[in-house]
């Protein structure tokens, strides 16, 4: 065997060495990629649905009027700890709160 063929196959192996070790690792990388995917579609079927929804733009809301009463006060958006009873205010509208004790009013 002359140093010109050996050198061919050596080269060869490594190259076979290196497609095996590049694919490995590109496997590696990308099941993580389509495991991040598959938590982001996961992620985003979960904020479709409406009650999660409708709490973003409570959340939205109260960000920019700078209030936090709906969320932080106990029974009341006012406070005062009372739940809202008979009519609702002029220019409102009730929103029930699932799986909470209390339920509000707020500003249509």
């Amino acid at each position: 065997m002359t140093f010109k063929r050996g050198m061919r196959r050596v080269a060869l192996f490594v190259g076979v060495v290196g497609a095996v070790a590049g694919g490995v690792l590109s496997y590696i990388v990308i099941d993580g990629l389509i495991s991040e995917q598959h938590r982001y579609d996961k992620f985003e079927q979960l904020s479709r649905i409406r009650i999660v929804q409708d709490m973003r733009n409570l959340l939205r809301t109260e960000k920019e009027h700078g209030t936090s009463g709906s969320l932080g006060a106990k029974g009341s958006s006012d406070g005062t700890g009372k739940q809202p009873s008979g009519p609702p205010p002029p220019g409102t509208e009730f929103i029930p709160n699932p799986g909470v004790s209390r339920s509000e009013w707020r500003d249509a």
